[in-house]
């Protein structure tokens, strides 16, 4: 675990940043469509004025990596200059759900991309910035493996085949983190999974069912972490932070019925609760 783990502001900023092919089979960059590339120190100012010291970046797999094994960081540099003239503390978000074109999890060549693409960013972070990094490897596993492998929603628009793609992401985020604590062990790496709820239909429900399927949220970390699945070369020490999305449609119940929201739903469970039982 890294000694130094606090945050620069209470409130962080997340710029978009996904670069997924979309159910039209179109490759979309959110960083690109909303011009945060070219306005990153206009838009770090406007963090500044309220108060927001901490941002989410996003590093675009799909952009950086012109080829197989070959890289261009080049655009990372305005991020990294305006950062350090605004004292703007970067999380640096990897895969936020985008592969370079013909890849995906379950491929044979995909963990060993991801491992280059890892060094090769970490390498290039160390030749241009003086302070830790701080990295989620990919982003959201547990939704990134059901939107792609159970609902078709991006490559490799499969269905049934969740865990799989669930059990290969963690193998390459478990083999990427390795490789940047390899040449930058103060890295702080982190996990970020959405924090959701499903709710017993009736009081005639299967309760070791629901805790089941609740517990699904928490797969991924428990992997990287060595918990689950020890043949991954998961280890306690591999995540130094967790991080946990809340989202307005995260709880549900067991057929499906999405709780109200904004108008509060007297069976949603609390934020506060949501977050002990991950514990």
């Amino acid at each position: 675990m890294q000694n130094n783990l606090a945050l620069k502001s209470f409130f962080m900023g997340g710029f978009e940043c996904a670069d997924h092919i979309n159910r039209s089979g179109e490759r979309i960059n959110l960083q690109k469509e909303t011009l945060h590339h070219t306005k990153v120190l206009e838009d770090y100012k406007a963090l500044k004025k309220l108060g927001i010291s901490v941002a989410r970046e996003g590093v675009c797999w799909s952009a950086v990596e012109i080829a197989p094994y070959k890289y261009d960081f080049s655009e990372l540099k305005s991020f990294i200059k305006a950062a350090e003239y605004l004292d703007i503390q970067i999380i640096w978000d990897l895969c936020h759900f985008g592969y370079p074109d013909g890849l995906f999890p379950t491929h044979p060549n995909f963990t060993a991309r991801f491992m280059s693409f890892c060094e090769r960013f970490t390498m290039f972070y160390y030749e241009n910035c003086a302070v830790e990094p701080w990295i989620v490897p990919i982003n959201e596993i547990s939704f990134l493996s059901w939107h792609s492998g159970d609902m078709r929603g991006t490559v490799p628009f499969a269905v049934n085949s969740g865990w799989d793609i669930k059990y290969h992401l963690c193998k390459a985020a478990i083999l990427g983190i390795k490789a940047i604590k390899a040449i930058l062990s103060d890295a702080v790496i982190l996990a970020v999974e959405p924090l959701v709820k499903v709710h017993s239909t009736n009081v005639n429900s299967d309760i070791m069912e629901v805790e089941r399927i609740n517990n699904f949220q928490f797969q991924a970390m428990d992997i990287i972490l060595g918990r689950e699945c020890p043949e991954l070369g998961g280890e306690e020490g591999l995540i130094d932070m967790l991080g946990f999305n809340y989202y307005y449609n995260n709880q549900w119940t067991q057929n499906n019925e999405i709780l109200p929201w904004p108008n509060f739903d007297t069976r949603m469970t609390l934020l506060s609760e949501l977050l002990l039982s991950a514990q």
